[in-house]
């Protein structure tokens, strides 16, 4: 497992703000600042690929991951051209059981964006539900 993720930079751009816009069916806010929910592609644009985080976790795509809820926090309006920061870790994995999904983890991810200044400006906390395929 790995707790920290490989941190890196992300620029939404333009054409990334109007697709999700498009994809959305909304309209951008008025101020000229990314829709919040670009928030959540920085975040994940930043860091680690979810291919490569599934592989250090242990869990093939194709078993089927899949987000189980997702915390989004702003601490101000976002650029669509301004380069974050980003850097994550695995916060936990907590193993469990269930009756439909058989064994299972639940991992809380934790990511955070910082403007160019150093000033926090989006955290992310996501928990993936990761099944663990029983080997035959």
């Amino acid at each position: 497992m790995i707790p920290e993720l490989p941190s890196g930079t992300y620029v939404l751009g333009a054409q990334r703000h109007a697709d999700l816009m498009r994809a959305m069916q909304s309209t951008a806010p008025a101020d000229g600042s990314a829709h919040p929910v670009a928030g959540w592609l920085i975040a994940f644009g930043g860091c680690v690929s979810i291919g490569e985080l599934f592989e250090a976790v242990g869990v093939p795509m194709e078993d089927g991951p899949m987000l189980g809820a997702c915390k989004l926090q702003l601490h101000r309006p976002l650029g669509i051209e301004t380069e974050y920061a980003v850097s994550g870790r695995i916060g936990s994995i907590e193993e469990k059981t269930g009756r439909k999904l058989g064994r299972f983890g639940i991992m809380t991810l934790e990511i955070s964006c910082t403007e160019p200044g150093g000033e926090p400006a989006a955290a992310c906390t996501a928990q993936i539900i990761l099944p663990r395929k029983e080997s035959t």
